[in-house]
């Protein structure tokens, strides 16, 4: 009995050994002139067995020499049911082919060919060196050698090189005609870059740019850069940040601006109207680089309350309007007469630098700043008796007048009179 199951397991092995294929296949892709292709896409559609049938493969890429080995094992045991053909495919820059095979014993080679030529890349500076940098052409990006060269199979047509060097990137159109040779130059340049605050003074913080952080002192720092306009640049200073890109052939000098100084609140104001007490304020955000005053998601507010022999009403709050150049109002309402009103103002710029004012006022008085008080007099002169003083003044001068007039003519008369009498 025993005998009788190890030659049926054999026989049983021996079926599935002969049904069933293992297929070994080295392919080989080459272009219009007989040389290896990389980065070609191959995959296969081939039956495991006659349960699960037929499956894709995941798509593999040939190598530097345009060689990518495949293995396709299949494990049905029935030989009458096994299908040992199957689908290659090749894919490469929208080119697509199939080809259908047949599985074979043993390991073995095919070579395809695609009808498309060579785009040689080479990225050079201003003494011809080559430089290491990124290529990409369609979906497919290769880094340059030491010598500046990278390779590509390209069917003719226009196409765009994105070269990437330290994160700086530039575009490169170029027609492919046959194979194509496409030199890039990359030039060397000498910056100065500016660290400044909003009011124009010299900030320490860092800068980078393609790729590498530098330290900057005392606002300002040179360097020798080599890359493709335009260049992207970053700075910081504490927890505040700013970019721009510039053209080193446009200007040597980047003025990078952070604004890192709050907005001014001054000249607060208070006075007494039919619905309460209009409070006016001054808010500017000043400076030469200053990003200016934010109106929109943080605006100017108040907050204020009101105490009242001795009890406090809770915290309001409001925005305030603008009411002409840098002024900006609101009439706090319910106000009763000899209560304390305290409140807050905050303002914020739109580098989310942010300022507050925080004051005092009485109800029944009213204010023209906060610095200086300016209370209005509760009583003016009156009108009359500045009225009486000039009249008075004006009698006096016209008595004086008339005063000596007389004198005048008594002195004339006398004389006539005594020559009458000689």
């Amino acid at each position: 009995m025993k005998n009788v199951l190890i030659i049926g397991l054999i026989i049983f092995l021996f079926s599935i050994s002969s049904a069933a294929f293992i297929e070994e296949l080295e392919v080989l892709v080459i272009d219009s002139n007989d040389r290896s292709m990389e980065e070609v896409a191959v995959w296969t559609n081939y039956q495991i067995n006659s349960i699960k049938g037929y499956v894709t493969t995941n798509k593999q890429y040939t190598n530097q020499y345009g060689i990518v080995n495949l293995k396709l094992i299949n494990n049905e045991f029935q030989e009458k049911l096994t299908k040992t053909e199957y689908t290659l495919f090749l894919e490469y820059m929208g080119q697509q082919q199939s080809h259908i095979l047949d599985a074979k014993s043993g390991r073995r080679s095919r070579t395809f060919s695609f009808d498309i030529n060579r785009a040689t890349i080479r990225v050079y500076d201003i003494y011809k060196g080559g430089i290491k940098s990124n290529v990409t052409i369609l979906d497919q990006t290769r880094e340059t050698s030491n010598t500046g060269y990278a390779v590509f199979n390209l069917p003719d047509g226009d196409y765009q090189i994105v070269v990437d060097h330290s994160g700086s990137k530039q575009v490169f159109p170029f027609e492919m005609k046959g194979d194509t040779l496409v030199e890039i130059p990359l030039t060397e340049f000498d910056i100065s870059i500016l660290l400044l605050d909003d009011k124009g003074n010299p900030l320490n913080g860092t800068v980078k740019l393609i790729g590498e952080t530098h330290s900057v002192l005392n606002g300002k720092k040179t360097l020798k850069i080599t890359a493709i306009p335009p260049i992207l640049i970053e700075g910081f200073s504490g927890s505040k940040e700013v970019s721009k890109e510039f053209d080193p052939k446009i200007t040597n000098e980047v003025v990078l601006p952070i604004d890192i100084n709050p907005p001014e609140i001054t000249g607060v104001t208070y006075k007494k109207n039919i619905r309460g007490y209009e409070l006016s304020v001054s808010i500017l955000d000043t400076g030469i680089y200053a990003t200016g005053l934010d109106t929109q998601i943080n605006p100017p507010l108040i907050i204020y309350s009101m105490t009242t022999a001795g009890e406090k009403t809770p915290e309001r709050t409001l925005n305030l309007l603008p009411s002409g150049s840098d002024r900006f109002t609101i009439t706090l309402t319910d106000i009763s007469e000899d209560s304390v009103i305290d409140y807050e103002i905050w303002a914020s710029d739109l580098s989310s630098n942010t300022a507050s004012y925080t004051d005092t006022f009485l109800a029944g008085s009213e204010q023209q700043g906060p610095t200086i008080p300016m209370p209005i007099p509760d009583t003016k002169p009156e009108q009359s008796e500045l009225e009486l003083g000039e009249v008075f003044k004006w009698i006096l001068i016209g008595l004086g007048v008339v005063v000596l007039i007389l004198i005048v003519y008594a002195v004339i008369k006398l004389k006539s009179e005594m020559k009458e009498e000689k």
